[in-house]
């Protein structure tokens, strides 16, 4: 499947799967840029829980991201009304999830969630218009996660249910630690991501997803985070299946992600926040942001109202 993309061109079609889910990152609308990343996060939790459905085949979040670079749509972090057809169609999603949210000075996370049929045109505008502290994020994004589901027409067994229903883990400091990781793996700096990840476990220890990116993502940095190197690590471990893998819901993104990048992204690819278009990647320049992620600034103070604790699974 990743060869056959690699060789259609971003303005050729494909037939779409009703079945067929991609989870876009959620666009920022606020201006403290402590939370920039959050919406990778979220994006993130939303594609791990639909892979829980049986009935629904989730878009890997590798793939979306090649799609969003090569569409040079990768620097807004957003996908409307008038763009979603379109990716959805690239990727062969029947259906396009996607949406927005908001940190207030108040510590209130507002987000708004929108289910584009890419068949039809339409959109489902306001899917749901929630919020909550930043403290209860965990407990609303998966209020979401079941509207969607139902908005989808899925009837959940009680096994995915409660599968959706895990959090990851319940402080907010470690996932938005793991939510700047995503965004600095979705550049190509493995080095920084690792960092990010290892400071999402010192904030909770027990947060299994952020150990396992951190080793995939010194993986790649020890491999040199080339698109020639990480296509022949993926060759060499057999890669990953097109679709969302089943049992706990993880994607193994990291492989997926050293398949897409041969898929020619390439120079055009652009850095969401801030980064050049049209330069090739420079090994010796990564090298230098690794070092300096050693680093990194530690995220933002965990919201007055809650400790480190969010929302628990219900």
């Amino acid at each position: 499947m990743m060869a056959d993309e690699r060789e259609r061109p971003a303005n050729v079609q494909r037939q779409v799967d009703p079945n067929t889910v991609a989870v876009v990152p959620m666009a920022y609308q606020g201006g403290d840029e402590q939370y920039q990343a959050l919406g990778r996060g979220l994006a993130e939790m939303f594609t791990t829980d639909l892979a829980n459905v049986d009935r629904l085949k989730v878009v890997e979040r590798v793939r979306l991201q090649a799609i969003l670079d090569e569409l040079k749509l990768a620097r807004s972090e957003y996908v409307d009304q008038s763009t979603a057809p379109r990716v959805g169609q690239l990727l062969g999603a029947g259906r396009v999830v996607g949406g927005s949210y908001l940190v207030t000075e108040e510590e209130e996370l507002r987000l708004q969630i929108t289910l584009a049929d890419v068949a039809s045109g339409e959109q489902t505008p306001q899917l749901d218009r929630e919020r909550a502290g930043l403290d209860e994020l965990f407990d609303l994004q998966k209020e979401v996660t079941f509207s969607i589901v139902d908005q989808l027409g899925v009837e959940l067994t009680p096994q995915e249910r409660a599968a959706i229903q895990k959090v990851p883990t319940q402080s907010i400091q470690a996932f938005l630690a793991y939510s700047r990781g995503l965004a600095e793996e979705d550049r190509g700096r493995y080095g920084a991501a690792a960092q990010y990840y290892q400071q999402a476990q010192q904030f909770d220890p027990d947060f299994e997803q952020a150990s396992q990116r951190k080793r995939k993502a010194e993986g790649m940095e020890a491999a040199g985070g080339s698109a020639g190197k990480a296509l022949a690590s993926a060759e060499e471990g057999g890669g990953g299946g097109d679709d969302a893998q089943e049992g706990d819901g993880e994607i193994d993104l990291v492989e997926q992600r050293q398949k897409s990048m041969g898929a020619g992204t390439g120079p055009g690819a652009t850095d969401e926040e801030g980064g050049d278009e049209g330069t090739e990647r420079d090994p010796a320049q990564e090298q230098d942001t690794a070092e300096e992620a050693e680093d990194l600034e530690d995220p933002p103070e965990p919201p007055s109202s809650g400790g480190d604790g969010g929302g628990g699974s219900s």
